[in-house]
């Protein structure tokens, strides 16, 4: 059975600037004794 279980993850942030997509329809899963690093780069701070 998974420790985590994620699915179909999608965030957005509301800026002065418009809506910004950070993350879309997104799934994973952290079984016991697993590790999960997720990277990605910044976003536009304007």
């Amino acid at each position: 059975m998974p420790l985590l279980d994620v699915r179909n993850l999608t965030t957005r942030f509301h800026t002065r600037n418009g809506v910004v997509h950070a993350v879309e329809n997104v799934s994973f899963t952290v079984d016991p004794g697993e590790m999960l690093g997720i990277v990605g780069r910044p976003g536009d701070q304007s």
